[in-house]
């Protein structure tokens, strides 16, 4: 995994652990666990981070170095 695609992932996993915490159905998905099942929808790390910017947990603004 490169650089940006491993920060990516780690942000995403925190964004995921925020969305429980506030009751999202949220659980890691695929054989390398590369995606995430959200009350059964599949989404990337890029839409689990959308949603953690909709839900008001990230700002908008916010980029991953």
């Amino acid at each position: 995994m490169n650089e940006p695609s491993a920060a990516e992932a780690l942000t995403a996993q925190d964004a995921a652990d925020a969305l429980i915490a506030l009751g999202w159905p949220i659980q890691p998905h695929g054989p390398d666990m590369d995606g995430w099942l959200v009350g059964g929808a599949l989404m990337t790390d890029g839409d689990l981070l959308a949603l953690a910017v909709y839900n008001g947990i990230r700002p908008p603004h916010e980029r991953v170095h």
